[in-house]
């Protein structure tokens, strides 16, 4: 029984086609695979908003692992993604995304999802398509996107193949080429693109699909027979007495694809390109099928017709001729019902069933019997596990039923019929051909089939009353017609050649006259007049293949053969004539000009017609090189009866008719003679493959004779045969070398044993693990010792071939160098018997050194992890002790301005509250300067200003300095110096600051009473700064930290000696900048501190002349620029009372408006301004000519050298630190021209 499933499927999909035409609705299948994700990004990027085309993406997904690709591509357009559901309609306009775990299919108009096959050769892309194809046909667009491998090249088949469009990316485009390049290989895409143009061209494809066709493109009559006529002349193939509609909406289709407007337009494309009209003709080759279409037929063909011709049988078998096969499902279909009856059978019949086609590439296809997941829903479980081999996603017909089917090359408009046929399937293809062309085929196959022979149609072709003289009516329904009996009709000539040859002499190409009209009229006259007046003639070539035939009572002399078409005339011609028209052909060939055999008797239906056959080879043209040969059946009298006329005395006529058939006699006997000659040298050369073939000659012979077409289709399917198996060959040693290159690439050492423990194959990595040689191959494992300390190795692979368990275990040579790991696995053939061990050892001595680099890294790790503890921990106590110092100061400032608001202008409060207050601010400066001090030690951006200079000069001012600080504490303060100078190439200002913070460190832990003591000396060739406390001490274990930023001795909450903890580590970065080195001593607790400072000297020289006293400064005009409001006017007041003119602005635009007013000489600006920085105000003043020659002066909190760069670069000419003394200020300005 056909399943009854698959008629609710086929209906289906015929209601969604329908209805897919009926709301316009297109749908693309875009698929994609390594480099989707960009891909399917860039595509949706360009999608316009309204194009009335939904899309479905494809692409290969990780089934364990959960998907966010809608998520992803949801950001790349503004249309809605999402996520495939199982019975979710499709809406245009919308982006629908496959699942992972699921193949996606159309089921009618909805999606429809099922589970995904385990992992494997899984072609979800091709599945996909081939589903839309089958249930959209014309509506469905295909196309394929980056990815590696050939998912999707038979999916592009399958919408090519339903009628629908067909688009790939530009390989060049795509990140991997491998699908476009599989897609563009079959030569069934319409059109390449970036993928960036895909967008448009399915917009235009859109507008264009449901636009009406203009009168142009209907009314170009003429342009379609231009169309024709090249088609015609590029494939061979006539396709003007096909429907017009059906041609006009392929045409149209390919216009869309190609962008052109009119066919006249598109006919010079295809006088340009072939590849154009190969396209074209793929696409109105209408290769819609599939199995079992239509249930009903089918269940009338398993129940009725199947049975009766097999019960039936002539005594050549049964023979099934299935015409228009396209692809081959429908003849595998009748294949399958004639096996399962004949599998009931006690004596089946041998069967043949001929699938022909006019398509090549259709007919490869079938051959090949290979096909998509879609076969799934058209045949049955068990037809499908019985006459189905599954591979991946494809299925392929068993050799069985393979067997039953011969495909071959045939045209039913042109080629002569087969003959003795028992049933036709000839379904779907009379509609799409116009009636006269119906006509014709209908007598064609009336002819092909026996007396009571069954014909079936297509369900929605109909046999006319004028056709029904020939068939009768079996069923209606199913289309099922039976050939009456009755006198059997010629079979119907071919009426056009394959070749287009040129025409004859005197009429001219219809394409050269001026209008249709003419064209017409000469070519009804030309029909006329060879096919009534002319006698009857061929064209043939020089293997007497037919090209061309025309001519009355044609029949007479070239009657049609039962069995295969046959298209040489040698077979065809009657056999009274075989030998003079052998003699003809053999002489015209040799020789100029016609050769007559003259006065030939052919006896038809008991009438004796004599004739001559005159042969003339034609001239070549240049359109057909083959060398071509006109043969004439020329009557010489009017027909006689062949019986009847006396003989009764012999008449010198008919002596000399005697004579002549004599001398043609011998002639003809010469030519066989030379015919036999040629035949035996034939013979003699392939005499070995006729013996091979002999028996099969014999019992066959009768076959051959008779049909010289079924030959052809057997040897064709011998070599598809032999080329299937020399692909076979040549893809075992492909594989062969693959394995070969593969072993050899590795780098692993394996070996390969037999069950005896012998060494079958092995790498090269492995000579050197077991001492290997080329030679070693056969001879015992145990006779090689292996370089590593293990078991013995043959006990352990006697355990694997025992337990059939791996082993895999770590192993190091014998000289420790090199570590491996050991795995045994049983080797097992395709067909799982287990023929050995292979043994494979992966060198992972960098896996083992790695594991102990790891060791010592996390050892490292957490050093480093312990000393960044550490550092968060000093850095937690710097900001504590930063806060601390900060906030000291402040107490005592604001307590002083409040004094200041008390106490009257010079009264004693008020200068000791002003006194309080500097001293304060400058000690805030100390601490900013140590801050900025320590991070460019730090960074080593430190810059020193050297000059030769002497120390002990250097040390005694800095005492000097901290006198009044030791006084004020009752500290006992002594200095030591040098009889001589202790001369040293240095930074003045570095090294009083590195001696001042020691003196200040020694004041800070000397406690009342207590005694400090500095000292320098020269002790060549370095100079000493030594600073001794009797202060508190350093406990040992503090001082090798001592120097560290942040570190203090006394880390309490007793700060009353005060300090960041920067002083000893900024003296320590100030002399090593310097070359020398510092050291700090002490016993312990409260046992006094020594520090030693130690600088290389410099060489002595003469002393230089002493500088010229500073003249007295001059009075300016000075602009300060400062959004602190105090801070300008407090700097303000301040140069006012050395006598400068100042004016105030505190934003870049006022300065600006402000300086072309009062043409300041000198120009205090701030950098952190609001708005325009000082940078950008110092730019714009360099720019204007009024400020271009003010000397400007950076006054900014922003200190480091880059900061210093920055300015100069933006035009300043000098860089003041905040905030600066009185004596810096004025020497800023005084250095102003």
């Amino acid at each position: 029984m056909i399943d009854e499933d698959a008629k609710v499927a086929r209906d289906a999909q015929e209601h969604a086609w329908r209805a897919a035409e009926g709301q316009r609705l297109l749908v693309v299948g875009v698929g994609a695979s390594a480099g989707g994700l960009e891909a399917f990004e860039r595509f949706l990027a360009r999608l316009p908003a309204a194009s009335g085309l939904a899309y479905v993406l494809v692409q290969h997904l990780d089934p364990e692992h959960e998907s966010l690709l809608a998520e992803l591509l949801g950001r790349a357009t503004d249309l809605p993604v999402t996520f495939a559901k199982d019975g979710e309609e499709l809406r245009p306009d919308h982006v629908y995304v496959m699942p992972r775990d699921a193949t996606l299919l159309v089921d009618g108009a909805r999606l429809h999802l099922v589970a995904a096959e385990a992992r494997g050769v899984r072609q979800p892309i091709n599945a996909f398509l081939t589903s839309l194809a089958e249930n959209l046909r014309e509506n469905a667009v295909g196309v394929v996107l980056s990815g590696t491998g050939s998912d999707g090249a038979l999916g592009i088949a399958a919408v090519k193949r339903n009628g629908g469009t067909t688009f790939a990316q530009l390989p060049a485009d795509a990140r991997y080429e491998g699908m476009p390049q599989a897609a563009i290989a079959t030569g069934q895409v319409d059109r390449v693109l970036p993928v960036e143009e895909l967008p448009a061209a399915l917009a235009e494809y859109a507008a264009r699909r449901w636009q009406q066709p203009g009168e142009s493109v209907r009314g170009e009559a003429e342009g379609l027979r231009e169309l024709f006529e090249l088609l015609a002349r590029h494939t061979g193939h006539d396709f003007s007495r096909y429907k017009q509609s059906t041609i006009l909406r392929r045409l149209h289709r390919r216009m869309e694809a190609t962008g052109a407007a009119t066919i006249r337009d598109y006919v010079a494309l295809l006088a340009r390109d072939e590849g154009e009209s190969r396209r074209l003709t793929d696409d109105l080759m209408i290769n819609v099928t599939a199995f079992f279409r239509d249930v009903e037929p089918f269940h009338t063909l398993e129940s009725v017709v199947i049975p009766d011709v097999l019960e039936r049988q002539g005594g050549d078998g049964v023979r099934l001729w299935v015409p228009a096969c396209a692809s081959g499902e429908e003849a595998y279909s009748i294949a399958m019902l004639v096996r399962e009856r004949l599998d009931r059978m006690r004596r089946p019949p041998k069967v043949q069933i001929f699938a022909t086609d006019i398509d090549a590439a259709a007919l490869a296809e079938a051959r090949r019997g290979r096909y998509g997941v879609v076969v799934e829903k058209q045949v049955t479980p068990e037809r499908l596990a019985r006459f189905f081999v599954q591979r991946g996603d494809t299925y392929t017909v068993t050799r069985d039923i393979r067997d039953l089917c011969i495909f071959t090359a045939h045209d039913l408009a042109r080629d002569p019929p087969f003959s003795r046929m028992d049933l036709v399937c000839c379904r779907n293809l009379l509609i799409y051909l116009e009636p006269a062309l119906q006509r014709h085929v209908l007598e064609t196959l009336h002819y092909a089939l026996r007396p009571g022979g069954y014909l079936l149609l297509g369900r929605a072709e109909m046999i006319g009353s004028r056709e029904l003289e020939l068939f009768e009516v079996v069923e209606k329904s199913d289309r099922l017609f039976r050939r009456r009996d009755g006198d059997r009709r010629p079979a119907p000539l071919p009426r056009v050649d394959r070749d287009a040859p040129a025409l004859p002499a005197g009429i001219a190409p219809l394409a050269r006259r001026s209008g249709p009209d003419v064209r017409s009229a000469a070519e009804r006259s030309r029909k006329i007049v060879l096919e009534e007046y002319a006698p009857p003639s061929a064209v043939v070539d020089g293997r007497g293949e037919i090209r061309y035939l025309w001519g009355r009572n044609l029949a007479l002399f070239l009657p049609p053969q039962p069995g295969p078409p046959a298209t040489n005339v040698m077979h065809l011609v009657r056999p009274e004539l075989k030998v003079g028209l052998g003699a003809s052909l053999h002489g015209a060939a040799r020789q100029p000009g016609p050769v007559v055999h003259r006065d030939l008797a052919v006896v038809v239906d008991g009438v004796e017609h004599r004739l001559d056959v005159v042969v003339r080879r034609l001239p070549p043209a240049e359109q057909d090189p083959d060398e071509l040969f006109l043969v004439v059946f020329q009557e010489v009298q009017a027909p006689a009866a062949a019986r009847g006329t006396p003989l009764d005395t012999p008449t010198q006529e008919q002596y000399r008719r005697l004579q002549a058939e004599l001398a043609s006699s011998r002639e003809r006997l010469q030519f066989t003679v030379d015919e036999l000659e040629n035949a035996n040298e034939a013979l003699r050369a392939s005499n070995e493959q006729l013996q091979s073939m002999n028996e099969e000659l014999h019992s066959s012979n009768e076959e051959l004779q008779t049909s010289q077409e079924e030959l052809q289709s057997v040897n064709e399917e011998l070599n598809t045969v032999n080329a299937e198996l020399s692909k076979k060959i040549d893809e075992l040693e492909v594989l062969n070398g693959d394995l070969h290159n593969l072993l050899q690439s590795t780098q692993i050492a394996t070996v390969f044993l037999d069950r005896q423990f012998r060494i079958a194959r092995f790498t090269p990595e492995a000579m050197a693990v077991f001492r290997l040689a080329d030679g070693d191959v056969g001879r015992p494992l145990s006779d090689f010792a292996a370089r590593f300390d293990a078991e013995d190795v043959p006990r352990e692979v006697a355990r694997v071939l025992q337990s059939l368990e791996p082993v895999e275990r770590t192993v190091r040579t014998v000289e420790g160098a090199r570590w491996y790991l050991m795995r045994m696995h049983p080797y097992r053939t395709p067909s799982n018997v287990i023929a050995g061990v292979v043994i494979s050892f992966i060198d992972v001595t960098p896996l083992k050194e790695a594991e102990a680099a790891l060791r010592d890294a996390v050892t490292e790790r957490e050093r480093a992890e312990a000393a960044l503890r550490d550092a968060d921990r000093r850095k937690d106590q710097f900001l504590a002790v930063l806060s601390h110092e900060l906030r000291n100061p402040l107490a005592p400032i604001r307590n002083s301005l409040h004094l200041l608001e008390r106490s009257p202008p010079g009264s004693e409060g008020a200068r000791r509250a002003q006194k309080v207050i500097a001293r304060q601010v400058g000690h805030l400066a100390r601490l900013v300067d140590d801050l900025l001090d320590a991070t460019r030690v730090a960074h080593g951006k430190l810059q020193l200003q050297r000059e030769r200079l002497d120390l002990a000069e250097v040390a005694q001012r800095a005492a000097e300095d901290h006198r009044e600080l030791f006084a004020s504490r009752g500290v006992r303060f002594d200095l030591e110096l040098p009889d001589r100078p202790a001369w040293v190439d240095g930074d003045r200002i570095r090294l009083s600051q590195a001696i001042g913070n020691l003196l200040l460190n020694a004041a800070k832990f000397t406690p009342r009473d207590g005694a400090v003591r500095l000292a320098v000396t020269v002790a060549e060739p370095r100079a000493e700064v030594r600073v001794k406390d009797t202060g508190v001490g350093i406990e040992p274990a503090m001082l090798p930290r001592l120097f560290q930023p942040f570190s203090q001795a006394d880390e309490t909450l007793d700060r009353s000696a005060g300090g960041l903890g920067l002083g000893l580590a900024l003296v320590k970065g100030l002399v090593e900048a310097h070359g020398g080195t510092v050291e700090a001593r002490s016993a312990g607790h409260g046992t006094g501190t020594e520090f030693v400072l130690r600088l290389p000297l410099a060489p002595a020289r003469a002393d230089a002349p002493e500088s010229e006293p500073c003249a007295a400064p001059r009075h300016r005009r000075v602009l300060v620029v400062d959004d602190n409001v105090d801070g300008a006017d407090s700097l303000r007041a301040l140069l006012e009372l050395d006598g400068h003119a100042v004016e105030v602005a505190h934003d870049g635009p006022h300065a600006l408006e402000l300086g072309r007013a009062f043409r300041p000489e000198v120009i205090l600006c701030d950098i952190g301004l609001p708005g325009m920085s000082g940078y950008d105000v110092a730019r714009a003043m360099r720019q204007d000519g009024a400020l271009a020659g003010a000397f400007l002066i950076a006054l900014t909190g922003y200190t480091l050298p880059a900061d210093q760069r920055r300015a100069a670069e933006a035009g300043f000419d000098l860089h003041v630190a905040k905030p600066p003394t009185v004596d810096t200020l004025r020497a800023a300005i005084a250095r102003a021209p």
